[in-house]
């Protein structure tokens, strides 16, 4: 994957080259425009942040301004050597309270900066997912399932689906279904239907459209000529990957819930072919704060919670190793190394090296929606969405 090593931050001046004009409607936005971008040096502006004097350009084709700093993740930030202790902090398992303790700065701040985290890491995935469309590398099995956690209240459920293949362990995909909560005991259902008399009650068929989206970006990604065998449990909604000829979908019940005496073999043969799920589920509810049960640190929107585990996978894939317990030797060998995507282990400074603009990237409808902040949270009085013009 063609990936910078050295943040835009960094780069000395002279050697910078801006790739692109970062106006969305100038014609040499996109790489694939005839019009070659152009453009011409036009002084310097400082700033109190280092690099303290920044170059700036003009779009000889647009007219567009711009400067070095515009193509930087952390563009418009008064705080940039924040962007790396808040995203190892957000997979470390700190609440914004705590981050903001031992780093500084008000929690409300560090929340801000998570989002912008957060849309970065969809819009590295969404690339990293190109590449391994256009390398032509997904040829594992693959394993599904539902991570259950909640924002703002537990009568608004949300269910994380995660797809990942077996043998590297990297994690594909991500969506996100909002549903209502199960029934329980009387007054958890009269508080539940009081609440849904008040702010709407969550849509019907959440799953079945997250997996519909998870099983259309998956085939879109892999080869047409590839059979791709996929193991998940019982869910109803997961009938949705029968539809299609090139899923192969092995199913593995969930056994009834017993203590003592011996496994059977259906419950040993579940466990064998779905580890990788539970494993992903534990990983999570640990290493993000939000998802911990029972915890204080639970997420107020719904948008919010999903950035996060994208900035969770996005750590999973390019910056952990593949495995702990492998010991220093594989210490090198994330997913993504082992998947062939990438050369060598990411560390969170290479992961912003650079900024990525969305309008050059297709999204796909359901991220599209979580990135803009339109993924609405009912109990939430005013959902602000992500619509500012030049933003990250």
């Amino acid at each position: 994957m063609d990936w910078p090593t050295q943040r835009v931050e960094n780069i000395p001046a002279d050697e910078f080259v801006p790739p692109h004009c970062p106006d969305a409607g100038c014609p040499s936005n996109r790489e694939t425009d005839p019009v070659p971008f152009r453009c011409i040096r036009k002084g310097w502006y400082r700033r109190q942040a280092a690099p303290h004097r920044v170059r700036r350009y003009l779009c000889t084709v647009c007219g567009r301004g711009f400067s070095q700093q515009t193509f930087a993740v952390s563009y418009y930030l008064k705080h940039p050597e924040r962007l790396v202790p808040c995203a190892a902090g957000l997979c470390a398992g700190s609440s914004f309270g705590q981050i903001a303790d031992v780093h500084g700065g008000h929690r409300s701040s560090w929340a801000r900066l998570s989002e912008r985290i957060g849309r970065h890491a969809m819009l590295l995935h969404a690339l990293v997912l190109e590449e391994i469309r256009a390398r032509r590398l997904l040829v594992e099995p693959l394993v599904y399932d539902h991570l259950e956690t909640f924002a703002a209240c537990q009568d608004y459920p949300i269910g994380i689906g995660l797809l990942a293949l077996k043998e590297s362990r990297f994690v594909l995909s991500v969506d996100a279904a909002m549903h209502a909560r199960p029934r329980r005991l009387p007054w958890e259902r009269a508080r539940r239907d009081s609440r849904y008399r008040r702010w709407g009650r969550p849509p019907r068929g959440a799953y079945a459209r997250a997996v519909a989206a998870t099983r259309d970006r998956l085939l879109a990604i892999s080869a047409p000529d590839v059979r791709l065998r996929l193991a998940t449990d019982a869910h109803p909604a997961y009938r949705r990957f029968d539809r299609s000829p090139r899923i192969e979908r092995a199913v593995h019940p969930n056994p009834p819930r017993r203590r003592g005496g011996p496994r059977s073999a259906e419950v040993r043969e579940r466990h064998r072919q779905l580890w990788l799920a539970d494993v992903l589920d534990k990983l999570v509810r640990h290493e993000t704060a939000g998802h911990k049960r029972e915890t204080i640190a639970f997420m107020r929107r719904h948008a919010c919670l999903v950035l996060r585990v994208f900035v969770n996978v996005v750590r999973r894939n390019l910056v952990a190793p593949r495995s702990k317990r492998a010991g220093r030797a594989q210490a090198h060998v994330t997913p993504a190394v082992r998947l062939g995507v990438v050369d060598e282990r990411w560390s969170w400074s290479r992961i912003f090296a650079q900024r990525i603009f969305p309008h050059r990237i297709a999204l796909p409808d359901d991220w599209a929606a979580i990135y803009d902040k339109r993924l609405n949270t009912p109990m939430v009085g005013k959902n602000t969405t992500h619509r500012l013009r030049y933003a990250y």
